[in-house]
């Protein structure tokens, strides 16, 4: 899956009205992990980089893919703690 569809469905996530609609975390948590590898890739790729504008642009990218996964996981607890009954 390419990069774009990937947030691009992380994105309807973080929608107020698709949240509504999320059946399980399941889902969620397989996007989580394609971002996890995305990102492992773009940083042995920035290590590997030589070019400066090109570093850059990776850099970049790495940024967006790290704060859309950090967005994710903490939608994801959220998500778990109301799956949770109350134990009172």
């Amino acid at each position: 899956m390419k990069l774009g569809k990937i947030l691009h469905k992380l994105n309807g996530f973080f929608d107020e009205n698709q949240g509504k609609k999320i059946k399980s975390d399941e889902s969620l948590s397989k996007l989580l992990k394609k971002l996890r590898k995305e990102e492992k890739r773009l940083k042995e790729d920035l290590s590997a980089e030589l070019d400066v504008d090109e570093k850059g642009q990776l850099k970049q990218e790495l940024e967006i893919i790290h704060r859309q996964r950090k967005k994710g996981i903490a939608l994801l607890a959220e998500i778990r703690v109301k799956k949770q009954p109350d134990s009172d």
